[in-house]
C-alpha cells in the first residue's frame, strides 16, 4: 500500500528500505552490545550477505508485479514461495512432507492460479496475441513468481545462520542491499519529494523491514521450513483485505475460489500438523 502511495521508482525504495531500516538496525544493535558476536563463523557471514542480495531482488521484482498487475494478484502469486520452499526444504534439510500435505499444497498453487486469471482471461485476445492488459498481467505475475523464489531461498540461506543474531542477520542484509542498489537510486528525486512520500518511505524502513524482519529471523530459528511456508499464507490476505479496502480491487467469483481454495488448503496444513 504503501509502495504504490509514494509513487516512487521501485529501486529507490527498495534502498531507501534498505537504508533507513539499517540505521534503525544499527543503532538498536550498538545499543544492545550485538556487534560483539565472536562465535560467528565468516561462513555463516557469507550467507548472510548472499541472503541479502536475494532479499531486496525479491523486493524490486514484488514491488515491480503491484505495477504490472495489482496487490492481490501480485501478492498471490508472489506466495507461490511455499510451494518452493517446501522443495526446498525436502532437498537441504530432508524435512519430510506426507501425500495429503503435497495434496493441500497443489490445491494452494491452483487457488493462486484461479486468482491470477491468466488462463482465463483471453476475451481480449485475437489470433492468440496477448493484449497490451494482459501483457501486463503476465510481466506482474512473472516478477511476483520470480519473486517468491528469490524469498524462499532467502529462507533457506538465512535459517543455518546460529551465531549471529536476528537484528544482526537483517542489518547485514540491508547494508547488503544498500551498496548493491546504490548504481541505480535516483539521488534528485528523493531529495525533492514530498513529505508524505517522506513519511511512506521512513514507515517502510522502520516498521516494515527492521522491527518485521528482526521478527521473521527470529521465528524461523524455532519452526520448520514447511510450518513457515504455511504461515506466510497469512501475508495475501492482509494484501487481498488492503487492496479491496483502500484501491477499490474487484474480484470476480473465480478469484474469490482461487482466494479460498488456496487459504483454506493452508489452513488444513496447519490442522494435519497440530495434530
Amino acid at each position: 500500500m504503501f509502495v504504490l502511495w509514494s509513487g516512487l521508482p521501485m529501486m529507490d525504495i527498495a534502498w531507501s528500505r534498505c537504508l533507513i531500516g539499517g540505521v534503525v538496525l544499527a543503532i538498536f544493535c550498538y545499543q544492545q552490545g550485538l556487534f560483539k558476536f565472536e562465535r560467528a563463523h565468516l561462513k555463516e557471514v557469507m550467507l548472510t550477505i548472499f541472503s541479502g542480495i536475494f532479499l531486496v531482488l525479491n523486493w524490486v521484482l514484488l514491488f515491480e508485479s503491484f505495477k504490472y498487475a495489482s496487490i492481490t494478484i501480485g501478492n498471490v502469486s508472489y506466495y507461490l514461495q511455499p510451494i518452493f520452499l517446501v522443495i526446498l526444504g525436502i532437498f537441504c534439510f530432508k524435512e519430510k512432507v506426507v501425500f495429503s500435505k503435497w495434496v493441500l499444497i497443489f490445491l494452494s498453487f491452483i487457488g493462486v492460479i484461479l486468482t491470477t486469471g491468466l488462463l482465463f482471461n483471453h476475451a481480449g485476445s485475437a489470433h492468440g496475441i496477448i493484449q497490451p492488459n494482459e501483457r501486463h498481467l503476465l510481466i506482474g505475475v512473472s516478477c511476483a513468481v520470480l519473486a517468491g523464489i528469490l524469498y524462499a531461498l532467502v529462507t533457506i540461506i538465512a535459517k543455518p545462520i546460529r551465531h549471529i543474531p536476528s537484528p544482526m542477520v537483517t542489518l547485514i542484509q540491508l547494508m547488503t542491499g544498500a551498496v548493491l542498489l546504490l548504481p541505480w537510486v535516483s539521488y534528485k528525486l528523493l531529495a525533492s519529494i514530498q513529505w508524505q512520500a517522506g513519511f511512506y518511505l521512513i514507515l517502510m524502513g522502520i516498521v516494515h523491514t527492521a522491527l518485521a524482519y528482526m521478527l521473521y529471523y527470529n521465528g524461523i530459528k524455532k519452526v520448520s521450513v514447511t510450518t513457515i511456508a504455511v504461515l506466510s499464507h497469512i501475508d495475501p490476505v492482509v494484501a487481498i483485505g488492503t487492496d479491496i479496502l483502500f484501491f477499490h480491487q474487484h474480484l470476480d467469483l473465480l478469484q474469490i475460489t482461487g482466494i479460498l481454495i488456496t487459504l483454506i488448503s493452508s489452513y488444513l496444513v496447519i490442522a494435519m500438523r497440530s495434530k
